[in-house]
């Protein structure tokens, strides 16, 4: 399942949920995510850590579901 979030500059931004965390684990939190890849407009990457939403530096913003229903 992948989650999608927009970064503090409003750029959107996808990366698949660990298997170990489930969508409420992250929805409508702030994480830290690695950029691993860009297109146009949109960037992709892969949660920096799994242990806590607010933990590293940089790449944060709010994330939702991919679906993209409101939270």
């Amino acid at each position: 399942m992948q989650l999608s979030g927009r970064t503090a500059g409003d750029l959107i931004t996808v990366f698949d949920l660990p298997e170990s965390m489930e969508p409420d684990d992250l929805i409508g939190r702030i994480v830290s995510v690695e950029v691993t890849g860009h297109r146009s407009l949109l960037l992709s990457g892969r949660i920096r850590q799994e242990a806590g939403p607010e933990s590293g530096s940089g790449g944060r913003g709010t994330i939702r579901d991919r679906d993209e229903k409101t939270v």
